[in-house]
């Protein structure tokens, strides 16, 4: 016996510790964070988590894990933190930077029933370098025939939209733009003879209206990506920016076409040019070899309508290969000529969506100024101390414990697992769904008020059970309530006479 309790207490003391989620019939085990890494990544357990992470109050509801049996959801509230630190790493993060894995298989964004979403939370303002990029080719002479606008006065239109300039130069932070512009050859600086860093919006301004202007020749897309992301990075200017501020460098590219070196080039030539890049970048951004605030994130407009219009492109992407196929960027086009064909009639978005990929960051197409300007707003987004994570998926994986685990991609890396354990026997209301679909709890004292009631009722019947037997043993005279059940001392048994 004794050896018996001592295994038990063994076993005990050797298993996760599981707690409950206040307020729900979900529990919870620990968080396994994977070592080794730069960042590490808290998953909040419950509230306490959330204010020691210091998650608003009003907040912290949207922080502790939540899982809706009824629609197969789950969420959990996430936080990275510099290994060995305690303070919050802020990260511009959306879907394409974050993997889900439910019980070892991931969960594919938007593929039947199954999708992932990202909610940010905690704006924080913190020093950054916005390198632009812009295509000066003389394709962006072309004017919109329903605008009458060129398309490069379509650009710089969105580039004054006042909520652009705010993005840039936001207040109380050091931040800084530098404005470059490409065709053939090293990107040049615009409105200025040696790359500056502009810190005024004023002077940003004047530059953007006075000198963001056509140059003329082909578009080298890749090879001003490449000085962006590698060369330019290493200049006196940037470099003494990015140390004197802390900053970290975002890039962001506008094209309102394709790679285009000469006028043979087809679309198919570009496979093995986006392969090279792709691997520029890779080394680029490497996270042995690069500082985490070095580490550019790049993000991709096109000005105009895409060549592929095919979700296979962007989940393509999200593989991480950079072996890239003519394939890839072009589908059945991969023979047609850009000069004077392909680009009369669309972009290169699937190139973008590589580039902004392993990049780290988004890509968006636009066709007008309003488009544009939103693309730079996203561009330029404001870094986030904590994050939702949210995923759908058949109700059939829900109906026992599983584990979640959350993989960072791009910025850098971190992984986390943890296990929940849904109720067995008692599941909360199901949550209400909101307008994209995502349910939001409600209050578990509801499940409460149903399920008491019906528990009262059920041992009223137990009780009543033995009091209906009585009432019909008294109604069919089986028992006399009056008559002594005990047989008198003096009385003999039958059978014993004599």
């Amino acid at each position: 016996m004794g050896a018996l309790l001592f295994a038990v207490l063994f076993v005990l003391g050797c298993s996760e510790s599981v707690d409950p989620v206040p307020g729900t019939t979900l529990r919870i085990g620990d968080v396994e964070m994977t070592e080794g890494t730069e960042l590490d990544m808290l998953v909040f357990r419950d509230e306490m988590d959330c204010e020691a992470a210091w998650v608003k109050p009003e907040e912290r509801h949207l922080c502790t894990p939540y899982v809706d049996r009824a629609s197969g959801q789950v969420r959990l509230g996430i936080q990275f933190q510099l290994e060995g630190d305690d303070v919050a790493y802020p990260l511009p993060l959306t879907r394409d930077n974050i993997e889900v894995y439910h019980s070892g298989f991931k969960v594919l964004p938007d593929d039947g029933v199954m999708r992932v979403e990202v909610i940010p939370h905690g704006p924080t303002r913190n020093a950054q370098l916005f390198i632009l990029v812009i295509d000066g080719s003389g394709s962006m002479n072309e004017i919109d025939a329903l605008t009458g606008l060129s398309r490069m006065e379509k650009v710089r239109e969105a580039l004054l939209m006042e909520d652009v300039v705010d993005g840039f130069f936001r207040e109380g932070t050091d931040t800084g733009v530098m404005l470059l512009s490409f065709t053939s050859g090293q990107p040049r600086p615009v409105g200025t003879s040696e790359l500056t860093v502009l810190q005024s919006p004023k002077r940003y301004r004047q530059i953007v209206k006075k000198d963001l202007n056509v140059l003329g020749g082909y578009t080298h897309l890749y090879d001003a990506i490449e000085y962006a992301s590698t060369d330019l990075l290493e200049t006196p200017a940037v470099e003494r920016f990015l140390t004197m501020n802390e900053a970290v460098p975002t890039i962001v590219v506008l094209t309102d076409g394709f790679n285009n070196l000469q006028n043979s080039d087809t679309c198919g030539t570009n496979a093995r040019r986006l392969t090279g890049l792709l691997e520029s970048l890779k080394e680029a951004r490497d996270l042995d070899s690069t500082d985490l605030n070095r580490r550019p994130n790049i993000y991709t407009v096109g000005l105009g309508a895409p060549l592929k219009r095919n979700s296979k492109v962007r989940e393509a992407a999200r593989s991480g290969r950079t072996e890239i196929t003519g394939s890839d960027i072009c589908g059945k086009y991969t023979q047609r000529k850009i000069d004077g064909d392909l680009e009369n009639f669309a972009i290169d978005a699937a190139s973008l969506i590589w580039i902004a990929r392993h990049g780290g960051g988004s890509a968006y197409t636009r066709q007008d100024s309003n488009g544009l300007a939103e693309a730079f707003r996203k561009a330029a987004a404001i870094r986030y101390d904590w994050f939702e994570v949210r995923y759908q998926l058949d109700v059939a994986y829900l109906r026992r414990s599983f584990e979640t685990k959350i993989r960072l991609k791009d910025f850098s890396q971190a992984e986390s697992a943890v296990t929940l354990h849904p109720s067995a026997w008692l599941d909360p209301p199901p949550g209400v769904l909101d307008e994209d679909g995502w349910a939001q709890p409600v209050a578990f004292r509801h499940t409460a008020a149903l399920v008491m009631p019906i528990i009262g009722f059920l041992i009223s019947l137990s009780f009543l059970g033995a009091a209906l037997y009585n009432i019909r043993r008294v109604a069919f005279g089986r028992v006399n309530p009056g008559r002594r059940l005990m047989r008198p001392p003096d009385e003999t048994p039958p059978g014993d006479a004599g």
